[in-house]
């Protein structure tokens, strides 16, 4: 199994339109699902990180201090 960031690696170069969300974060999603096998249970982002947020499959990069996710999803 190739590894999230690898598999998102692969795909480039890439196209996508974001869109804001929680006036904290710009999400995209992309044309294929990424692996998500091995996702952390949780994730404390920092503002300029490129996430995937795994329960949804959507890419997202921080602009704001958001906190903790229980949620699984790669940095």
């Amino acid at each position: 199994m190739i590894p999230p960031n690898r598999e998102f690696l692969s795909r480039l170069p890439l196209t996508l339109s974001f869109e804001d969300y929680n006036r904290t974060e710009k999400n995209s999603y992309l044309p294929h699902c990424l692996t998500t096998e091995e996702a952390p249970g949780g994730f404390d982002p920092s503002v300029g990180d490129l996430t995937l947020y795994a329960p949804w499959g959507n890419l997202a990069v921080f602009y704001m201090d958001f906190g903790a996710t229980p949620a699984a999803s790669y940095n």
